[in-house]
């Protein structure tokens, strides 16, 4: 073999390679690739591979965490916390500047205060004219007591008022009081001494009366007795005559008296009836008075209820132990507005779920249930490896980016909350950025190779 390789050597170049044989490593390694890309050929055409949407994202805590809000536009008057700080339940967060509220506040307090003094001195009034009108109950039958209608109404409603409002507003209303019931006395004090008049007048009549009853017999009966006595001429015709006009002056001037006490009593009656008119005109004026400062009393009690409210509302405070997260407000002096979150509290041991932007062009192929791939960006994912997850919603609109343009929001569970870190358990915080890798489906390799080839077969020839 080594002999017939030196006689080729000497051989023309033309007749050397015509008679030197083929090599059987190239024919093998001929064959080889050839049966290489016959099986990748093969394989694309079976083989798949999965379909991932790249959505850049973050870290955020899940459901639990705190917005702190100011009721109402106000100014910051002391920032008590800081970016990251941990605060517990009830530690000061914000205080905002109260001088508004704290007007509005006392405003309604002094009005409440001027109702409770209006509702004690009505109803001192009322109470006063019921126990008059008791007082004077059947005063067709006896006489009407006047010490007991100008008797001086009690002080006893403004004794509890005492303590908590000021002294002078206190003595203002009970001034207020006695010149009300001065008015009051002054309209029935006439009519109660014309009722006591015209009784005295009935009494002086009524005796009148009862004498001529008592002295209309006897006369009666003397005349009667001295007419027959006249018949037998005992007695002189003028001596009866004197007589019968003596019964007749009586008879008469009894009738006359009993007349005048019937015109008394409808006196009397239209009197006592007057004087009912007017108690209880009074009266119905003070009752609906003490029911407008009854309802005045429920309306003042319920916006101070929320005057007090907004007073508490302007130092905001922790509703739970928890970290200061997105703090927006650095200025003291500066205007926040209603509603405005002002930081973000995040409770401790909250649970957290990645937020990422899926980009307009794979949205349709985003379902919930779908899983994914999370690769903190903090960590690298070729040494540290990455977190499993799924995603749980999608928003059904898009939001508008600077930089990405629309985007839709993704929420995806995390498999684990923690990454082993060069042997140490590391924790993963809210904040941290992330890129979620969201597995859309499964296609051939062949249609992966050919895509840019069709697309190019649809597109061409279109262009101007």
């Amino acid at each position: 073999m080594k002999g017939r390789t030196l006689e080729l050597e000497f051989l023309p170049a033309a007749l050397e390679i015509e008679e030197t044989p083929p090599l059987v490593m190239a024919r093998v390694m001929l064959w080889a690739i050839m049966a290489f890309f016959i099986l990748a050929l093969a394989w694309s055409c079976i083989g798949k591979v999965d379909i991932v949407g790249v959505a850049p994202g973050k870290i955020v805590p899940s459901g639990r965490t705190k917005t702190i809000q100011p009721l109402e536009r106000s100014v910051v008057a002391a920032i008590r916390v800081a970016e990251g700080q941990h605060v517990k339940a009830g530690e000061i967060l914000v205080e905002l500047d109260p001088t508004a509220s704290l007007a509005d506040r006392d405003r309604l307090v002094k009005e409440r205060e001027s109702v409770e003094l209006d509702r004690a001195r009505l109803a001192t009034l009322i109470e006063a004219i019921e126990n008059t009108s008791t007082a004077t109950q059947g005063a067709a039958a006896k006489a009407i007591a006047l010490n007991t209608l100008t008797r001086a109404p009690s002080r006893a409603a403004f004794a509890g008022l005492q303590g908590t409002i000021e002294a002078t507003e206190v003595a203002r209303e009970a001034a207020q009081l006695d010149q009300q019931f001065d008015e009051y006395q002054a309209a029935v004090t006439g009519i109660v001494d014309d009722i006591s008049a015209k009784q005295a007048e009935r009494q002086a009549i009524e005796a009148r009366i009862a004498q001529l009853e008592a002295t209309l017999p006897l006369i009666t009966e003397e005349a009667e007795a001295n007419r027959k006595l006249m018949g037998t001429g005992m007695v002189p015709r003028v001596k009866w005559l004197e007589l019968e006009r003596q019964r007749i002056e009586q008879q008469q001037e009894r009738d006359v008296q009993r007349n005048q006490r019937r015109m008394l009593e409808a006196t009397l009656r239209s009197l006592e009836q007057k004087l009912a008119v007017t108690a209880a005109q009074y009266r119905n004026r003070w009752m609906a008075e003490l029911d407008d400062a009854e309802t005045k009393r429920s309306a003042y009690g319920e916006e101070l209820a929320k005057a007090e409210r907004k007073v508490a509302l302007q130092t905001l405070t922790a509703p739970l132990d928890g970290t200061v997260q997105q703090l927006a407000v650095h200025t003291v002096g500066g205007v926040v507005t209603e509603a405005q979150p002002l930081m973000l509290l995040v409770p401790d041991d909250s649970p957290i779920e990645v937020e990422a932007m899926v980009p307009n062009q794979d949205i349709g192929f985003v379902r919930e249930g779908q899983e994914a791939v999370i690769k903190v960006e903090t960590f690298n994912f070729t040494k540290y490896g990455f977190v499993r997850g799924n995603v749980v919603k999608v928003s059904h609109d898009a939001v508008a980016d600077e930089k990405r343009g629309l985007n839709y929001i993704a929420h995806l569970s995390l498999d684990a909350t923690t990454m082993n870190i060069d042997g140490n358990e590391v924790k993963l915080a809210p904040g941290m950025a992330v890129s979620a890798e969201v597995k859309m489906g499964t296609r051939k390799v062949i249609e992966f190779l050919l895509s840019p080839l069709l697309r190019y077969r649809q597109e061409s020839g279109r262009e101007r």
